[in-house]
C-alpha cells in the first residue's frame, strides 16, 4: 500500500468496480444501480460513475428495512440444457426466473 492510497472503507466515493468488491455485488448489477439511482447515491464524473459510499449504505439499510416498497428480491437459477447427442460440449447455462437473487428498489 503506497502513502497516497486510502482504504476503501475510509473512502467518500467509489468507482464502481471499487464499490461491487467492497459491497460483493457485481459489477454489472452495480452500473445499473448507478445508472437507475444517479441523484441518490451515484454521481457522473467525466466518463464514469462514482457511489457515494455512505449513501449506498444507506440505501442498501433501507431496501433491507422497508417493507412496503422496498427491495424486491427475485429468484433465478441455471439449469444446464444441450444436446443430449453431443457429449455434453454443446450445453449452455439457462436461466430460469424462479431462482436467482436480484435486488431492485422498484416493486
Amino acid at each position: 500500500m503506497s502513502m497516497n492510497s486510502v482504504p476503501i472503507s475510509e473512502k467518500f466515493t467509489l468507482t464502481v468496480r471499487e464499490a461491487s468488491e467492497y459491497f460483493s455485488i457485481g459489477t454489472k448489477v452495480m452500473r445499473r444501480l448507478a445508472e437507475d439511482h444517479t441523484d441518490s447515491f451515484a454521481v457522473w464524473n467525466g466518463n464514469r460513475f462514482l457511489i457515494i459510499r455512505s449513501r449506498f449504505e444507506e440505501y442498501l439499510i433501507s431496501c433491507l428495512s422497508d417493507k412496503e416498497g422496498g427491495a424486491h428480491i427475485e429468484e433465478t437459477s441455471f439449469s444446464r440444457k444441450g444436446n443430449s447427442q453431443s457429449g455434453g460440449s454443446g450445453r449452455t447455462l439457462q436461466p430460469e426466473p424462479q431462482e436467482v437473487f436480484q435486488i431492485s428498489g422498484k416493486r
